[in-house]
């Protein structure tokens, strides 16, 4: 890495800002740029004093302690992986181990020694209790982002594979830190949660990506795309819902399904699918009517497990929304509906009398 990143990089670790940097050192702020832009160099006396201030070398700095770790990882994983195919695991992760204490700044090594700890399931206390502290460093001193996220995904694995009560009760101080979907946070959940709070955290955790995922393709489509492109998407979409919400449940997130349902069967009638319009429509009717029977007896429709509803469950508001939606296609002129108006009216009307705005 060359010097003007370190130096940005090193700046906004510590939380200042160009001209906050430029007074410390008694220079311009157009002096700061011009170093991270690499336009021109720090003399000697500065380099000093940004080494002190960063809390790290004039090597590390200028770069030259990078190119040496490198180099010693690479001889390193290469003795290493040796020592492996002999079977000799236990004497590679010695190895590992010695390494890095002696080249803390080689994250790439700690990360490769945290993979032979897991991956060959040397999970002793004796050896993961020595692994706090490389791991803190890395931690406090590590500034590539997917170095520092896969040693907090291996250290969860660690813990969670130790006999030990003290180390796995760790387990959850290194999930907190992994910043949800970006990291597969949620994929690691099962190390920190058991039962009925794992499966609610399973349920929230695919809403969001499916939800994700039909937003993404959704937005993708464009404004001319052709009607077979069309349909496709709207199919899609219902499934991803439906995968959701599961076949004999109703949820907090009904409204979505209801209304991908809708638009594959306005999709179906432009292309003329009239039987296939009628059945997508048919399922939107069913959720309807489901809502208004949980509405009127609470007791008479299962809620599903997967979803975690508040108390009260969200019924109402579900039934609330495809009364709007009841609405829309009952004023829309393109005549794509017209077959459906006499159900839509009465249950229209039904939803009218318990939804009173």
């Amino acid at each position: 890495m060359k010097l003007s990143e370190n130096i940005r990089n090193h700046r906004i670790k510590e939380g200042l800002t160009q001209e906050q940097l430029a007074r410390m050192l008694s220079v311009s702020t157009q002096t700061v740029s011009k170093w991270e832009r690499d336009l021109v160099l720090p003399d000697v006396l500065i380099m000093s004093r940004l080494a002190l201030l960063f809390h790290t070398t004039t090597d590390a700095l200028l770069g030259t302690d990078e190119q040496r770790c490198r180099s010693v990882e690479k001889k390193v994983r290469q003795k290493s992986a040796q020592l492996c195919r002999k079977g000799k695991k236990e004497e590679a992760w010695t190895l590992l181990y010695e390494s890095v204490c002696q080249n803390p700044a080689a994250y790439g090594l700690c990360v490769t020694l945290l993979q032979l700890t897991y991956h060959e399931r040397l999970c002793s206390a004796e050896r993961v209790g020595k692994l706090f502290t490389p791991m803190a460093l890395l931690e406090q001193a590590c500034t590539k982002y997917s170095l520092v996220m896969a040693a907090r995904r291996y250290m969860i694995r660690i813990c969670a594979a130790c006999n030990e009560e003290s180390i796995r009760a760790r387990v959850g101080e290194y999930y907190q830190k992994l910043p949800s979907l970006r990291d597969a946070r949620e994929s690691y959940a099962r190390y920190v949660m058991q039962g009925e709070k794992l499966q609610k955290q399973a349920a929230r955790t695919t809403y969001t990506a499916m939800s994700i995922a039909e937003a993404a393709y959704r937005d993708i489509l464009p404004d001319d795309a052709p009607p077979k492109l069309r349909l496709m998407r709207c199919r899609a979409s219902v499934t991803l819902w439906r995968t959701v919400l599961g076949e004999d449940y109703a949820g907090y997130y009904e409204s979505e399904l209801c209304r991908a349902y809708l638009l594959l069967a306005r999709q179906q009638r432009l292309m003329g699918l009239d039987t296939e319009a009628a059945e997508s429509m048919t399922h939107f009717f069913t959720l309807v009517r489901r809502q208004l029977r949980y509405v009127s007896e609470p007791c008479s429709v299962p809620l599903s497990p997967w979803i975690d509803t508040p108390d009260p469950p969200q019924y109402p508001s579900a039934l609330h929304m495809s009364c709007h939606m009841m609405a829309e296609l009952l004023l829309d002129e393109s005549g794509v509906y017209a077959p459906y108006r006499r159900t839509l009216r009465e249950l229209y009307d039904r939803c009218g009398a318990l939804c009173k705005d």
